[in-house]
Order: structure tokens, then C-alpha cells, then sequence
């Protein structure tokens, strides 16, 4: 009968470490990383269809509603420090304001298109920041010790 000692990832040297985070790089973008970034702007009323976060640096995005219902779940639901609670704010304003005086040439499908194309950039941002926080040893290391997986003496998973 063979023994084979088993190690957490705390009880492993400095080089094992190093080859079970190569070995494990994108455990944290195995699965729909996305879905809770999707469900946040589901839930201001936005649509989030796709995304690309290499060349194109796009996102498709839409209003599930409207502009303005849009605009206030964002104030009501986001932290006054949020880019997203900035531009819903100052989007309400802009439509206020439109309704108030002579347009200036400007009319409410281009503030809401606007308004739009800004929410995309943050999401789009917010995706990225995730993706590449995902991507880094502290979240991989901070997986690995939640989840409990063992590993040979050399730093290979179990």
C-alpha cells in the first residue's frame, strides 16, 4: 500500500504555491462570472445582452423600460458615489431642465441615448475590473482556501 500526503494550500512551499495558482489561473472565470453584474443592471432596469472585453470593447445594452425609470431606480438603489448614481442624477436634471426651457436644439431621445451609452461605459468597466480581479493570485489564493482543496506536495490539485 502506497501513502500520499495530502497538503492545504497554506502547507505548501513558496513553489508549490506558485505552480497550484498557475495550475488553477481561471478557476474564477470557469462559470458566468458575469451573471451578478447582469442581475445589478436587470434590476435598475437595464438589459445587458453581450459583451467584449478584448478588441471591441463593446457592450450591448438596453433600456428594459424607460430612460427615466431607469434613471430613478439607479438614485434610489445606487451609492451617491457610484458613476452610475452621477449620471442618473445628472440625466433627470438634463430632462428636467429639456421640459423646462427651449431645448437648445438638444431633444429627450438624444439625452436618453446619451444617458444610455454612459451606463454602457460603466458596465462595461465594472466587467472589466471584475474580469481582471478575477484574474489575480489574491482571488485565485482566496478560492482555492474557501473551497478546501488539497493538493500533492508539489503544488498538483487533487
Amino acid at each position: 500500500m502506497k501513502t500520499i500526503n495530502i497538503f492545504s494550500f497554506s502547507e505548501l512551499s513558496d513553489d508549490a504555491k506558485k505552480t497550484a495558482i498557475k495550475q488553477l489561473e481561471t478557476i474564477n472565470l470557469d462559470y458566468d462570472w458575469w451573471d451578478s453584474l447582469y442581475r445589478d443592471a436587470k434590476e435598475i432596469g437595464l438589459k445587458i445582452t453581450g459583451f467584449d472585453l478584448d478588441r471591441a470593447q463593446q457592450i450591448d445594452i438596453k433600456f428594459i423600460e424607460f430612460a427615466l425609470h431607469t434613471a430613478e431606480l439607479i438614485v434610489k438603489e445606487h451609492g451617491e458615489g457610484c458613476d452610475t448614481h452621477q449620471l442618473a442624477t445628472k440625466f433627470i436634471n438634463d430632462r428636467n431642465n429639456l421640459f423646462k426651457t427651449n431645448n437648445n436644439g438638444i431633444d429627450i431621445y438624444e439625452l436618453e441615448t446619451e444617458f444610455l451609452e454612459n451606463l454602457g461605459k460603466c458596465y462595461l468597466k465594472m466587467l472589466s475590473d471584475e474580469y481582471e480581479y478575477r484574474y489575480t493570485e489574491e482571488a485565485i489564493i482566496e478560492t482555492i482556501e474557501s473551497n478546501e482543496y488539497y493538493f500533492l506536495e508539489n503544488g498538483k490539485m487533487i
